[in-house]
């Protein structure tokens, strides 16, 4: 099973190391998200870490989502935020949680969430993302933009444009469509 927010968890510290205003970061998930704080010290001092760790003692897990929906209220409330959360399909519930929490945010933010997922892998698994998605997509607060497999031409394409001189065979590109089944990952993979 998946880490519990742990794509939450690595989307947050992509954004701290490499936020240009991270003190500003750090004053808004100090107020709105401490709980976030306290799962990267290294964010703060050692011993500002452990009297965070402290003061949450006896403080649940479950309150982490709404934690996190109002630290972007803060993030997004004078700039836009993009949200990336990868391969939902392997993703706990809470993280799913966080994702519909969003969603449903009343004030209008400059927020974006993309998000990918397997539809074979949710439908398999009966994933709480099948529900959560369902009900976004009913009260339009989600798109779906289903990708296609390529075309054997697409995966020529491809080939001719990260191989600009290349040299290959003519049935190189007929090939690897059909040892990856033109899926784009597996073709970039292999």
């Amino acid at each position: 099973p998946a880490e519990p927010l742990l794509p939450v968890l690595q989307a947050l510290e992509s954004l701290a190391r490499q936020a240009t205003e991270r003190d500003r970061l750090v004053r808004l998930m100090r107020r709105a998200a401490p709980m976030w704080l306290a799962q990267m010290p290294w964010l703060t001092g050692q011993e500002d870490a452990d009297a965070l760790q402290r003061s949450l003692q006896g403080t649940g897990a479950q309150r982490m989502p709404r934690e996190f929906a109002a630290l972007v209220d803060g993030l997004a409330s004078d700039r836009t935020v993009v949200l990336v959360l990868e391969d939902l399909h392997a993703s706990d519930p809470a993280t799913i949680d966080v994702i519909t929490l969003l969603a449903q945010r009343p004030a209008p933010l400059r927020l974006l969430v993309i998000g990918n997922y397997r539809p074979a892998d949710v439908a398999a698994r009966e994933h709480a993302l099948a529900s959560a998605l369902r009900t976004m997509l009913a009260r339009g607060q989600a798109v779906q933009i289903p990708l296609h497999d390529l075309t054997e031409d697409a995966t020529r394409a491809y080939i001719d444009a990260r191989f600009a001189d290349h040299a290959f065979p003519a049935e190189t590109a007929g090939y690897l469509h059909a040892h990856t089944g033109g899926q784009p990952l597996f073709l970039v993979s292999v």
